[in-house]
């Protein structure tokens, strides 16, 4: 990801982010922002549009009276950055309203400029899959904490199925749409608690302004949406006792974020392996195995190159695998059901006939570790 830019139709740049590399030349940019409209409208179907250069792609998204801008070098795969764009304006969504409703005047797009920067450029993994990261736990252990904010959630003025807990940077559990879990931690990683106790930020789901509230316990922060009418004060004794029956429940749940090992999952023959369950969002990436850094690094580009050139191909009907090889690797992708697997093997330690039954052993424990 080189710069990101939202612009407005009459050609003032209202946001202008250098990620890495060079800037792009403003003046070229905007010349090209002044006829998008009609450029798109003869050119495209598509919401989302790209120009590829012989050196970049330059994707753009038209919402209402603005512009958004993403311009990447040509290893990153478009369908990935479709992806973050969506998320990009997915969050402007969630802090500003509906779209219609933006103006110069109110919406203030380097005021959030963290939020939609920070975080999305990493490419981690999540974003790119747009999925969540969970901490695991046993079902029994979610069924109690289903019924523990089930339970919150029923009282006056709080939304129904609107509350989550939060691990570190990850989900231990989310009574949340999927959107709006990944909305929430997006937002909770760029703006983390800090030293405060309790935060409330207004934001728009489900076409209504809501109250989200952060309220931190001990290692864990609670999150939950009201009315946008209701205060905190409304609700301050259920939080505490919320908090207690949490504590006190005695539930089998880790006190920090666990870390995932590639070891947990696979055997030597795999250097990389990335899972999303497409229906949960649920997203585990392991941490690669020790080694010197050029390795890793070898490791992680060459993963990426093969997912960025078979994620979009993967999800066509009746294309269920892909395989490619290349020098001494050999990349699996499949979908089975809800489950989508990518998997970077050693070609020095799998054969291909045994691709198949090794990948369907670490589907096999993946779902046991879910």
């Amino acid at each position: 990801m080189e710069n990101f830019y939202v612009i407005n139709k009459a050609g003032k740049i209202l946001l202008s982010k250098n990620i890495t590399g060079k800037k792009l030349d403003e003046n070229l940019l905007l010349g090209f922002s002044s006829s998008t409209s009609n450029f798109c409208q003869s050119l495209f179907s598509e919401g989302i549009r790209e120009i590829i250069t012989s050196e970049s792609k330059i994707l753009f998204r038209e919402v209402e009276n603005y512009i958004f801008v993403l311009h990447s070098s040509l290893n990153i795969g478009s369908h990935v950055l479709k992806t973050i764009i969506k998320d990009i304006v997915g969050l402007c969504e969630f802090i500003f309203g509906k779209p219609s409703e933006w103006n110069d005047s109110f919406t203030d797009f380097k005021g959030i400029q963290d939020i939609l920067c920070n975080q999305m450029f990493e490419l981690n993994p999540t974003t790119i899959v747009k999925g969540i990261k969970k901490v695991s736990i046993e079902d029994n252990v979610q069924d109690r904490i289903d019924k523990l904010l089930a339970v919150f959630e029923n009282q006056d003025g709080i939304c129904s199925n609107s509350t989550l807990i939060l691990l570190g940077e990850s989900i231990l559990y989310s009574r949340f749409s999927l959107h709006e879990s990944r909305m929430i931690l997006h937002y909770y990683k760029s703006r983390p608690l800090g030293s405060q106790v309790m935060r409330y930020v207004p934001v728009y789901t489900q076409d209504s302004w809501n109250n989200l509230y952060f309220v931190k316990m001990q290692n864990f922060v609670f999150v939950f949406k009201t009315f946008i009418d209701k205060t905190y004060n409304l609700y301050k004794y259920r939080v505490e006792e919320f908090r207690i029956s949490l504590i006190q429940s005695r539930l089998d749940i880790p006190i920090e974020e666990p870390p995932v090992l590639l070891r947990m999952f696979a055997k030597r023959d795999v250097f990389a392996l990335l899972y999303v369950n497409i229906k949960t969002g649920n997203t585990i990436f392991p941490q690669i195995r020790p080694g010197p850094e050029i390795q890793q690094k070898e490791i992680i580009n060459i993963f990426w190159d093969f997912y960025y050139q078979t994620c979009s191909l993967i999800k066509i009907p009746g294309v269920n695998e892909i395989s490619i090889n290349k020098d001494q690797y050999r990349f699996y992708a499949k979908t089975e059901n809800v489950h989508r697997i990518f998997i970077l093997f050693s070609s020095e330690f799998i054969k291909p006939e045994n691709i198949i039954s090794t990948t369907n052993e670490i589907l096999r424990n993946i779902k046991f570790y879910n």
